[in-house]
């Protein structure tokens, strides 16, 4: 792998990740999320209505940010230059510092720790609703059937899990706080080898379920992919 496919890599993870908070500017969901936290938290009517205004700030700072960045709804098809990743993950990072203090100045230390853990289980849960719509996309143009589909939901699941946790072994996750630096030959090289290994077990257990016609169309699927990858990077350059 290329450092110019390292960035690549870097970009698509962020657009990923960024882009799961871009798809949610229903206030309704908003204002139901706040209730429900004030509720799990144990909140007075007089502290929810405090909490509030601070979850308010932080979603519209939030989506100032991406849309800075081109990650916001309503520019579907930017991503940011690798040059400024370090720079968006460092704002996001400042308006979640921003929020924690302003809610510590609400809640108790216990309440601080169960809201971290209600934030954890949101992320995992948008997390799930990602990859679904990602494999119903590809059960789509595989026209897959329902028994397939039932399939290779885990399978996905599976690969799409271990390609983070590659990632993240290798420092290129966006929560990591050296992503920033470029990994030299050898992490390259092992990196791929690993990415390699994950597609090629994921391919192996793809065939006993697809055709081989519907083998074929997934390999050309994720030459695309990578394709549309080289192109908007060069396009960056």
């Amino acid at each position: 792998m290329s450092v110019s496919m390292t960035r690549i890599v870097l970009l698509v993870t962020l657009f990923f990740t960024c882009t799961v908070w871009a798809d949610e500017p229903d206030l309704s969901q908003f204002e139901t999320r706040i209730q429900e936290t004030g509720a799990r938290l144990g909140l007075t009517e007089e502290r929810q209505t405090r909490l509030k205004p601070i979850l308010e700030d932080h979603f519209d700072a939030q989506m100032a940010i991406l849309d800075k960045y081109g990650l916001g709804a309503g520019n579907r098809d930017e991503q940011p230059d690798f040059q400024k990743i370090r720079a968006l993950r460092n704002e996001l990072d400042t308006n979640k510092t921003k929020t924690a203090k302003r809610l510590s100045g609400i809640l108790s230390k216990e309440q601080m720790v169960e809201f971290e853990k209600i934030q954890t289980e949101r992320k995992q849960q948008i997390k799930a609703e990602v990859q679904s719509k990602r494999i119903e996309a590809i059960g789509a143009r595989l026209a897959l059937t329902k028994k397939q589909m039932a399939q290779v939901k885990p399978i996905f699941e599976d690969h799409f899990d271990a390609q983070m946790a590659i990632l993240d072994k290798y420092g290129l996750t966006i929560g990591n706080r050296d992503g920033s630096k470029r990994p030299g030959f050898r992490t390259l090289r092992a990196l791929r080898n690993d990415m390699n290994r994950n597609k090629a077990k994921t391919m192996k257990r793809l065939s006993e379920i697809l055709s081989d016609e519907q083998l074929t169309e997934f390999e050309k699927m994720q030459a695309e992919q990578r394709e549309r990858m080289r192109e908007h990077f060069r396009s960056r350059s």
